[in-house]
């Protein structure tokens, strides 16, 4: 019996060309798998293209104290401020860190504006709950099925996006990030 064969099957070199075939396949498969997800995965944050330009504008109903309240809250309404915008919602774990940072941040007095947005909007009462435990004493924008966040290119939470007063987006973080980050890149806004 010759080397790698196998006992009772012929070997007419159909077996071997079939199962390189197989092989050859599953490769090709493989590799257009790969490129099927990357094509269709976002950046880890998307919203780095938006450094130096306009922040896209938005206009959302906003919660506080468990009520929603009957104005929406605009990113152009906030023009001649810095603003903060922070997204997250209550079941990210890393969110409650983000917020906290942000929350330090904003007790300072000097002028930022700091929006947390619910990204997706959750109940009112739910993200009430969750203002009330972290201390936030302000009103929460609500981004229904993360409409503001996919147009900002957020693809993970917590994200911290920073706007100057003339609308135009100078800093972006993704992941926790420390309150004296915020204050540092927020400090030359605030002159």
């Amino acid at each position: 019996m010759a080397a790698g064969t196998v006992p009772g099957v012929r070997d007419d070199g159909k077996l071997r060309r079939a199962l390189w075939l197989a092989v050859l396949a599953a490769a090709v498969l493989a590799v257009i798998l790969a490129a099927l997800v990357r094509v269709t995965t976002p950046a880890p944050l998307d919203a780095t293209r938006l450094a130096g330009r306009p922040a896209p504008l938005f206009s959302l109903r906003a919660e506080r104290d468990g009520q929603l309240l009957p104005d929406p809250i605009s990113l152009s309404a906030q023009r001649g401020h810095p603003v903060l915008l922070v997204f997250g919602y209550s079941l990210c774990a890393h969110c409650l860190n983000g917020f906290q940072a942000a929350h330090e941040v904003a007790a300072a007095p000097h002028g930022l504006v700091v929006l947390y947005m619910d990204s997706p909007a959750e109940d009112a009462a739910i993200i009430d709950a969750y203002a009330r435990r972290l201390g936030l004493d302000a009103p929460i924008p609500l981004d229904p099925g993360g409409a503001v966040a996919a147009r900002y290119g957020i693809a993970a939470y917590p994200a911290f996006i920073l706007v100057d007063r003339a609308g135009v987006v100078r800093g972006v973080w993704s992941g926790e990030v420390s309150a004296s980050t915020l204050e540092t890149a927020a400090a030359p806004l605030l002159r």
